[in-house]
């Protein structure tokens, strides 16, 4: 079943634009992606890739009042409040010693029955009235409910990942889909492009220095044969500088997600 299941994916939006008014926004969590199951009296966990991780995070624990499939994501808050989760301490979790919670934003069976072809307003619902049952019997398990939704002044200023907006009529599909709408915090950066590597017919690597941390020597994939003629025929002819965006410097001072934007200077 975990092998023939995809989950329900956001698209991106370019713009405001993409974003229609009546969607509700949620917000979007630093961490992995998973499904929980209890279906048949085993408890697990898979991550979107169809991997058992079930071990890796025995302190997740809920309660055996809940039968069915509920969809989520697994983090690591760093803060009292809730507000603040920290995707370098999740990644060292079983190093670090940090505890992880299970944030619930959706649900696919409950008690043997297909919830998929509800409304996400009813499957909300119906997660908000399992949270008032289940929650309190359960360790390090949150829902959506209990998270605020913070404004887009306050993803910024808290430094958070970003929001979803999801369209209130519609079904959980099991693929990518325009109900599900994502808006990350980017953070953009320059520098100078000290070196270059064909790597295939369309795409190279770049090695710069970003302003926001000349210290480290950052390589960047792009896929742009646009981007790779442009290169090949300036660069050693004048200074090259690389527009990245990236989601946040690691605690090893490398940018997170570096995305290549273009160049500073074409």
């Amino acid at each position: 079943m975990v092998e023939q299941m995809n989950l329900m994916l956001c698209e991106t939006a370019k713009s405001e634009a993409d974003i229609p008014n009546d969607f509700i926004p949620q917000r979007k969590f630093d961490g992995i992606r998973c499904l929980y199951f209890n279906c048949s009296g085993e408890k697990l966990f898979f991550n979107r890739y169809g991997k058992n991780i079930t071990a890796d995070f025995k302190e997740i624990k809920i309660s055996d009042d809940f039968k069915g499939i509920f969809d989520g994501e697994v983090i690591v808050l760093t803060d009292k409040e809730g507000v603040v989760e920290d995707f370098n301490l999740l990644q060292n979790h079983k190093s670090n010693k940090s505890v992880a919670s299970y944030v619930v934003f959706d649900i696919l069976q409950h008690n043997g029955q297909n919830t998929t072809k509800l409304k996400l307003t009813e499957r909300l619902a119906l997660l908000l009235d399992i949270a008032t049952h289940i929650k309190l019997k359960s360790e390090n398990l949150l829902f959506i409910s209990d998270i605020p939704t913070p404004t887009w002044a306050e993803v910024e200023r808290q430094k958070l990942e970003g929001l979803i907006y999801k369209n209130p009529n519609s079904l959980y599909e099991f693929k990518r889909s325009k109900n599900w709408v994502k808006k990350k915090a980017w953070k953009e950066t320059t520098g100078e492009i000290e070196s270059f590597e064909i790597s295939d017919s369309l795409g190279f690597t770049i090695e710069f220095k970003p302003n926001v941390n000349p210290a480290i020597t950052q390589r960047v994939a792009v896929q742009n044969p646009e981007a790779r003629t442009f290169i090949q025929n300036n660069y050693g002819k004048k200074q090259l500088f690389a527009n990245v965006q990236y989601l946040e410097i690691t605690k090893d001072d490398r940018l997170r997600m570096p995305t290549f934007k273009g160049f500073e200077n074409a």
